[in-house]
């Protein structure tokens, strides 16, 4: 399932296998992440998304949590490639009525920003970081509904007020005449306050049971200047991972076009926003390798593969960024569903001949101690410290 600003355009040449769930407007964004899961490649080979022949659910955001929850039984994932808004933000980010690079002009200078956090001078925006009432929304759909969601971390580690600092306010959208424009600084946790932007992550990111997707430079593995980097205040680490998000060709839907419902239109965007659907897809592909395996019901747990399975699968199998080990920049690494379906096929090679992967799923209830033997198939040595 998708969940967006509006609905994929379910009439592009690719995207067959879209269903409209919600009575509201087309959506440039909606119809990009959703080309980046299921795209079919009929049309532009190069825009094929990763679950090319999957089928995909489209809503819009306004009521996400409980379509979430009303709808589980329908979806076995859910991509999310938004948040709130939190510190700066630039303006043109919004469709205003003004000049044509979307700043207004005020008292003969453009203001391009907004300010969404306490208004004193030096304040910094508290919300960042933040585990709040949405981000336990979340971690409640996903703890009673089993299914793994997917969220985008954000893209304001680069947001800082240029122009001598001028910005507006927030939130109001009163006439320009109305506006008053201030030039005291923020704090924003972008990095030109806190090098390298650290404390950027969303209140949404922050979820617990989520995966939390970063966003790095295209066939690289160097986050780009915008991807919201963690901590938590609680200290977790966050993003989960990172994927690519750094110019994606996808199937687009432009109402500003004349011919905008255009059966072939595509565009290239960058953003977390375009990382997110990126592992979205990756995980269909590893449920699906799953099923092939196992087929519906899995032997250890009697059930399809829960979400605390899939994540884990991710998050291991993820390809290391320097620093070595988990780290707020990039989560666990760089998403790599060759490594996780590899490892699947190694549980299954396990479960048959006793050689393999093994991938326990267990319950520790609260109070509860349980301990695992892992029996090493030789004894550890000077030059072979490891287990096997």
């Amino acid at each position: 399932g998708e969940w967006d600003d509006g609905i994929a355009f379910a009439g592009h040449e690719q995207l067959s296998g879209v269903t409209t769930m919600d009575p509201s407007s087309f959506n440039y964004h909606a119809t990009h992440v959703a080309g980046t899961m299921v795209v079919d490649g009929t049309g532009s080979a190069a825009a094929r998304g990763f679950a090319y022949e999957g089928q995909l659910f489209s809503w819009d955001w306004s009521a996400d949590i409980g379509e979430m929850n009303s709808e589980s039984n329908s979806i076995s994932l859910s991509n999310h490639s938004y948040g709130s808004i939190k510190g700066y933000e630039n303006l043109r980010d919004f469709s205003l009525a003004v000049p044509e690079d979307g700043c207004p002009l005020v008292g003969g200078n453009r203001v391009c920003w907004e300010w969404w956090g306490p208004h004193a001078d030096n304040s910094e925006d508290p919300v960042f970081g933040q585990y709040s009432s949405d981000s336990s929304d979340i971690d409640r759909h996903i703890f009673s509904n089993d299914k793994l969601v997917f969220w985008a971390a954000g893209n304001d580690r680069s947001d800082n007020a240029t122009d001598n600092s001028r910005h507006f306010h927030m939130p109001n959208r009163l006439p320009l005449s109305l506006r008053i424009v201030h030039t005291h600084d923020h704090v924003s946790d972008s990095m030109s306050h806190n090098t390298p932007g650290f404390d950027s992550m969303t209140t949404e990111g922050c979820a617990k049971n989520t995966i939390t997707v970063g966003a790095v430079e295209s066939f690289s593995f160097s986050t780009t200047a915008f991807s919201n980097y963690g901590p938590c205040d609680d200290g977790r680490v966050k993003p989960d991972i990172v994927a690519d998000g750094d110019q994606l060709w996808s199937a687009f839907y432009d109402p500003a076009r004349s011919d905008q419902f255009n059966e072939s239109n595509y565009n290239w965007l960058s953003g977390t926003s375009m990382a997110t659907p990126s592992a979205t897809g990756g995980a269909a592909l590893i449920l699906q390798h799953y099923s092939d395996l196992f087929g519906a019901v899995d032997s250890q747990t009697n059930t399809i593969m829960n979400a605390e399975s899939l994540k884990g699968v991710i998050l291991h199998t993820a390809d290391d960024i320097a620093p070595a080990g988990p780290d707020y920049a990039t989560g666990w690494g760089r998403m790599n569903v060759t490594a996780a379906v590899d490892l699947l096929s190694l549980h299954k090679q396990k479960s048959t001949t006793g050689q393999g992967a093994l991938l326990l799923e267990d319950t520790i209830y609260a109070g509860e101690v349980k301990k695992i033997l892992f029996a090493p198939r030789r004894r550890p040595t000077k030059d072979h410290p490891l287990l096997d």
